[in-house]
Formats: C-alpha cells, sequence, structure tokens
C-alpha cells in the first residue's frame, strides 16, 4: 500500500500533468488531492513520525514551502495560455478572494485630461475697419471742408467775345464726433486667481464683442452718411453693377475704387453664377476660372478688388469704395483701446468682485463721401 507520501507525489504529479494538458477541473481536484496530503506530511514531519514504514525519517521535499509556492516554481505557467482555461489553487491556510478589480468610482476623474484652451463658438471675421485709412488727433472731433458745386463752366469764345464766368459754390463744414463704444463685465476675485485661463478667455471675448460692435457701427455710419452714391444692382447682374459701381466712383472722385464689401448670402450667388454652358464664372470645384492656371479660389475677389465678405453688411446691400483714400478711422491721440480692471465699481469691493471695461473712442472721416457707391440689390 502507498504511503501518504508516495501519495502526495502522485497527486502533485497528476496536478501538473492536468496543468499541462490544460484541463482545469482535474488539475483543481489534484490540487485540492495534494493539499490535503501536505498538510498530513508536514504534521507528521513536525512530529517526527515514520511515513515510509522503513523507519526512515526523511523528508521528500521541502515541507518548508508551501504546495502554491512549489506549483508556481515547478509548474510551466505557460500551459494554460491560448487554451481558454484557467485555473486557480489555493495554498494552505489561505482563502482566495473572488472579487475582481474593476475601475473605482472615486478614480473616474483620474483618466481624464482637462484641456484649459476654451473651444469658442462662432467667430466673425473682423475685416471692415482695415479698409479705412487711420488718424489719430489729439481733439474730440475732426471737422473738415467739402468743395461746393461748380457753377457755370469754362468755354470756348471768339476773338472780341467775352469770357464764360464759371464759379465754385460755398465749401460745406462736416464734422465727426468721437463716439464712445463702451462695455463693461464682472468677474469673481477667484476666478481671476484660480482659474486665470478661464478669466483670460473671458476677457478676451469681451474685447472681440468691443470690436463687433465697432465694425457694426462703422458699417452703419458708412451707410448713413450723406453725399455718398447710391446705385441699384440686380442680383443677375450683380458683377456688371459692381463693376459700374466702380466706374461711378472714378467719375465722382478722384481715386479707384478698392475694395467691395458684401454679405455672405449675395456673394454666394455671386460666386455660383454660371454660363450658359454650365461652367462657373469664378472656377469650379475642381477647375480655376476661365483661362486661368492654378488652384481653385474659394473666395476669389470681384474684379480684382479686396472682397469682404461679411454678415456686417445686410443682405440685398453692398459697398463698393476707395476705402483707403477716401474715409478714415479718426482716434484720439494717446487713447485707443482702453481694457481696465477695478474692484471699486459700486459694492464690488464688498462683493469681492472685479469690473473689467472696454471703451474706445473713435469716429469714421469721410472726406470724400463720393468715394463710395451703395448698391441695393434687387433679387430679379
Amino acid at each position: 500500500m502507498a504511503t501518504i507520501r508516495e501519495q502526495f507525489e502522485q497527486a502533485k504529479a497528476d496536478f501538473a500533468a492536468a496543468f499541462k494538458a490544460g484541463d482545469a477541473a482535474k488539475a483543481k481536484e489534484a490540487g485540492e488531492l495534494a493539499e490535503k496530503y501536505e498538510h498530513i506530511v508536514k504534521m507528521a514531519d513536525e512530529k517526527g513520525a515514520l511515513l515510509h514504514g522503513d523507519g526512515a525519517g526523511e523528508r521528500g521535499h521541502d515541507a518548508a514551502k508551501g504546495f502554491g509556492e512549489w506549483a508556481v516554481k515547478s509548474m510551466d505557467l505557460g500551459a494554460f495560455s491560448g487554451k481558454g482555461q484557467a485555473s486557480v489553487a489555493t495554498a494552505d491556510g489561505y482563502k482566495a478572494a473572488t472579487d475582481s478589480h474593476t475601475k473605482p468610482a472615486g478614480a473616474a476623474g483620474f483618466d481624464t485630461f482637462y484641456d484649459t484652451n476654451l473651444v469658442t463658438g462662432a467667430r466673425r471675421r473682423l475685416q471692415v475697419r482695415d479698409l479705412f485709412g487711420e488718424e489719430s488727433r489729439d481733439a474730440t472731433s475732426i471737422q473738415y471742408l467739402v468743395e461746393g458745386a461748380l457753377e457755370g463752366d469754362t468755354g470756348i469764345s471768339a476773338e472780341g467775345e467775352a469770357g464764360h464766368q464759371f464759379h465754385f459754390g460755398d465749401k460745406t463744414p462736416k464734422n465727426a464726433a468721437l463716439k464712445k463704444v463702451f462695455g463693461i463685465f464682472k468677474e469673481s476675485w477667484e476666478i481671476t486667481q484660480d482659474e486665470a485661463w478661464l478669466a483670460t478667455a473671458i476677457q478676451n471675448r469681451g474685447v472681440y464683442t468691443h470690436d463687433l460692435k465697432v465694425e457694426d457701427t462703422l458699417v452703419s455710419d458708412l451707410g448713413g452718411t450723406s453725399g455718398i452714391l447710391a446705385a441699384s444692382a440686380k442680383a443677375a447682374t450683380l458683377a456688371d453693377d459692381i463693376f459700374g459701381a466702380i466706374s461711378s466712383i472714378g467719375q465722382a472722385s478722384p481715386f479707384m475704387a478698392d475694395a467691395v464689401v458684401l454679405n455672405p448670402a449675395d456673394y454666394k450667388a455671386l460666386r455660383l453664377q454660371k454660363d450658359t454652358n454650365g461652367q462657373y464664372m469664378g472656377g469650379g470645384f475642381f477647375t480655376p476660372a476661365y483661362a486661368q492656371l492654378g488652384a481653385v479660389q474659394l473666395y476669389p475677389d470681384v474684379w480684382g478688388m479686396t472682397t469682404v465678405v461679411t454678415p456686417a453688411v445686410a443682405a440685398g446691400t453692398a459697398y463698393v469704395g476707395a476705402f483707403k483714400q477716401g474715409g478714415s478711422v479718426f482716434t484720439k491721440a494717446g487713447d485707443g483701446l482702453r481694457v481696465e480692471v477695478s474692484n471699486s465699481d459700486k459694492d464690488d469691493f464688498e462683493h469681492d468682485l472685479v469690473a473689467v471695461r472696454v471703451i474706445e473712442r473713435l469716429a469714421l472721416a469721410l472726406r470724400y463721401p463720393a468715394a463710395f457707391d451703395k448698391l441695393t440689390i434687387a433679387a430679379a
């Protein structure tokens, strides 16, 4: 009859064979049996018992090591690889925890990267102000004189005849007073200290909002200036009507037009116009314009002039003008755009708030109103 130690060794051999074969059930059964025999052998060794029947007290293995440790070091742990089975051996005196580790709820935010670059909303390209000239004067308004109309004319006189008399009408004074574009918003002191990136983003939007109002004001002032030319246009012939405005400006002023400002809807209709063969006049989505080489232009300039497409101009309206020479944006010298911060507005000091204000004083001075033509575009 086999001794307990021999049965222990046999159980270990059975465990090894099952482990290598990938038989999880047999490996588990053999492992549990080996643990049982190991426990008996260990107790007998500690008491000096003779389990071999020959009186020998030798220990057939290192009893100081548990079966679990022996299995880890002796078995081929790669035997189960790719077999889709697993076996868990429990060392003597220990019980395996059955819970699996999963992502703890308390660590939910630790695997998230926080990008402090604010994703902004829609932004209009602010271009109208750049079309005009710029001037700065140490005054609160600017006044200029516009020459009067010519009365009479010079002519051809025969010998002995009187000359033809002509007269320049009285000059008309024009005044452009500074307007104050002024906005204010408030922030808590904590946001400026703890969330400086957010405070900066808010302030940047404050300046953008200011510039947006400036552009809208310039367009409004341009359209409301007396003396600018006015003409009607049709959507179907808008390109021809724009060229007509260029010609009118050249005749009514000493300048040539340098820019046209259009609403996106009107530019879209112009850009998508086709000839009788169905070809895009300004170039198609794969090909450049007629007789041109190079890449397709998404927003080609109209008649070679700087073309600004902006919702600052109402749909159905376009402005053609000699912007750089016909007008200028007048600002007070030494002032310009001011962004100021204070905690003394009203009860801000008590509530630990800061007020941010954005201010600029400016005026549109159109010395040559006839250098601009306002086109009113009819749908048909």
